[in-house]
């Protein structure tokens, strides 16, 4: 009986210490914020402080049932890595928040700046 009842509180736990975490390339900053936001946001009561690169999130080990939450309209020219994939049954989820069209995850760089090399030729020069 025993177990059963440590079982229980350690499955109702592990969803109640379940966390959600923000991520926002305009309003997001790695270095101070912690990502969460209370409970209360979902109601429009308390804003998040998000992060901002999905290198954060690559970095930052997660635990069961933690959701990541990426802002809707935004798009991240980064590479998707998570250290961190929950267990059977309580896994990690990714998602979004907000308005507007789905965040995007790209690993493409973006060209905006193509100078005339000779003749009809351009280049560009990319860093990686």
């Amino acid at each position: 009986m025993r177990f059963v009842i440590i079982l229980i509180i350690a499955v109702l736990c592990q969803q109640a210490c379940a966390k959600v975490f923000y991520v926002s390339f305009a309003d997001g900053d790695d270095t101070h914020c912690t990502g969460l936001a209370s409970r209360a946001y979902i109601s429009g009561d308390n804003q998040p402080c998000p992060w901002k690169s999905v290198a954060k999130v690559t970095l930052t080990p997660f635990s069961a049932s933690d959701s990541i939450l990426f802002t809707k309209g935004e798009t991240w020219r980064e590479t998707l890595a998570p250290r961190s994939a929950g267990v059977a049954g309580n896994v990690i989820t990714f998602g979004a928040y907000g308005w507007g069209a789905q965040p995007v995850i790209s690993g493409a760089d973006l060209i905006t700046t193509w100078p005339l090399y000779r003749g009809k030729t351009y280049r560009a020069t990319l860093t990686t």
